[in-house]
């Protein structure tokens, strides 16, 4: 399931919207707040460097909120191998190695907090225990079905955004009642679960 490797065709353009809009339809499909989605790109290389906010409200082993949130992060992963059509059975975890007999956590001790695959990890640590492996694939499997039911939104989205894409060393920022305005025109306007 998880791949030591990082993939540059990631940063492409298009793939690292389709990325961050999956983070946030998945996040707004399960009732919780959008902030605003700033968009940069990198004065050194030109890759382009979107964010959604996207807090965590909840106590993660609150009810299934640690779920959500491990199907928001992989939501993005998820739609950015749709892009590139890939395989979606898979996380990639840039240089560690991960598998089911992995010490969770001593990896994650050595882990960037601040990647998706890092922030799965931890919360199937702090969920799940015993059974993270399994866990995380529930969730992917989740996170997969979720862009499938709407790579419809998501690529209309990210379509209506690439026009709006920054020069090198400049940022877009979109308000959080542009998205969410964004997101009902869609049909997003109900969560699936609170």
């Amino acid at each position: 399931m998880f791949e030591d490797i990082s993939y540059p065709d990631f940063n492409r353009d298009d793939v690292a919207i389709c990325h961050e809009i999956g983070h946030l339809v998945v996040w707004f499909l399960y009732g919780e707040p959008v902030d605003k989605m700033t968009i940069r790109r990198s004065a050194m290389d030109g890759a382009l460097e979107p964010h959604v906010a996207l807090g965590i409200t909840k106590d993660l082993l609150c009810d299934d909120y640690a779920e959500r949130l491990a199907e928001r992060w992989l939501a993005g992963e998820s739609a950015a191998r749709k892009v590139l059509n890939m395989r979606r059975n898979r996380i990639s975890t840039k240089t560690f190695l991960v598998t089911s007999q992995s010490d969770l956590p001593a990896l994650l001790s050595h882990m960037d907090d601040r990647e998706d695959f890092a922030r799965v990890l931890w919360a199937a640590h702090k969920k799940a225990t015993e059974g993270w492996y399994v866990w995380i694939r529930e969730r992917l499997n989740q996170a997969n079905t979720m862009v499938d039911t709407h790579w419809g939104v998501i690529q209309r989205i990210a379509a209506s955004l690439q026009p709006r894409l920054p020069a090198a060393g400049q940022e877009v920022i979109i308000s959080e009642a542009e998205l969410t305005t964004v997101l009902r025109h869609e049909g997003i306007t109900s969560p699936l679960k609170q």
